[in-house]
């Protein structure tokens, strides 16, 4: 089913109780795929509609790499924030592990959501999604969206 999907899917793990208001911060790793855009897309139209806030966290493993991220982060996806209505801020963090610093940032932003981007994997493996996601699902302290694309498939308002 998921493979087969036209359009991205998204899976929750909602770790709130049933009486808790909905998502005020939303959290968005990034590391420029197609995927973890897919992933601020769905942050920035639930903020948007929701009047939440999002944050985009890209994790660098070198500092070298740390010295304009957060301006290209705020110059690629500033308008497609404007565009939902959604307020944005980024955080960078250097970090060997990804998965560390996702987990870390989501305990100590005070985050109630994260959303994944991530691949689907076929069926038949023994996880639907990577390694690196399924641990950050395990971990996380917080609810969790993740978004399934297949790659070469294009958001509507990429095509558009």
């Amino acid at each position: 089913i998921v493979r087969g999907s036209p359009v991205p899917v998204v899976i929750l793990q909602d770790r709130r109780a049933p009486t808790d208001p909905p998502f005020a911060r939303l959290l968005v790793p990034v590391d420029g795929s197609l995927f973890s855009r897919y992933a601020a897309e769905l942050a920035f139209a639930y903020a948007g509609a929701g009047g939440a806030h999002v944050s985009i966290l890209h994790v660098a493993s070198e500092r070298h790499h740390l010295k304009d991220a957060e301006g290209q982060l705020v110059r690629e996806l500033g308008p497609l924030a404007a565009s939902h209505g959604a307020s944005m801020s980024v955080r960078i963090r250097l970090g060997e592990t990804p998965g560390d610093v996702i987990v870390d940032e989501a305990l100590g932003g005070g985050d109630d959501l994260l959303i994944l981007g991530t691949e689907a994997r076929l069926m038949g493996r023994p996880s639907l999604f990577g390694q690196g996601t399924a641990e950050i699902l395990e971990r996380a302290p917080c609810s969790t969206a993740v978004v399934l694309a297949a790659v070469g498939r294009r958001s509507a308002r990429q095509a558009t």
